[in-house]
């Protein structure tokens, strides 16, 4: 399993590479997944219907896993004890990173520099191509 970042979902509607050619496999490959904080991300930058809609077609054929009170709590957890640290890292970082683990998930992704002070997170390289 693979869990899209906003960043790289945002690379493949723009057809960045080799964000939008990496997406494209897991797609065909069905293998990717996202979560609700990426989903509210995305939709939350539309800036046109017609941006909407090709993100709504997007979402619809990723799943998507919510945030429940586990994860809730175990990013709560998480992000307070980062907070202490000297990179800090945002509250959405601590839920998404929190769901790839508990998933078993590889995190697919542009920014890594945050998600690599999250323990157990672990990468998919975005150039790969199977």
């Amino acid at each position: 399993m693979i869990l899209a970042d906003t960043d790289v979902l945002i690379d493949f509607l723009s057809g960045v590479e080799p964000g939008a050619s990496r997406v494209q496999l897991e797609l065909e490959h069905g293998q990717l997944f996202t979560t609700s904080i990426n989903r509210f991300e995305l939709l939350s930058a539309a800036k046109s219907a017609r941006q909407a809609r090709l993100i709504r077609q997007l979402l619809e054929a990723l799943p998507c896993i919510a945030i429940d009170s586990e994860i809730a709590d175990k990013a709560a957890e998480l992000h307070r004890a980062i907070a202490q640290g000297e990179n800090p890292v945002s509250m959405n970082v601590c839920l998404i990173a929190t769901v790839a683990v508990s998933q078993k998930a590889l995190m697919l992704t542009r920014e890594r520099t945050a998600f690599e002070q999250i323990p157990d997170v672990a990468f998919a390289s975005i150039a790969d191509s199977g």
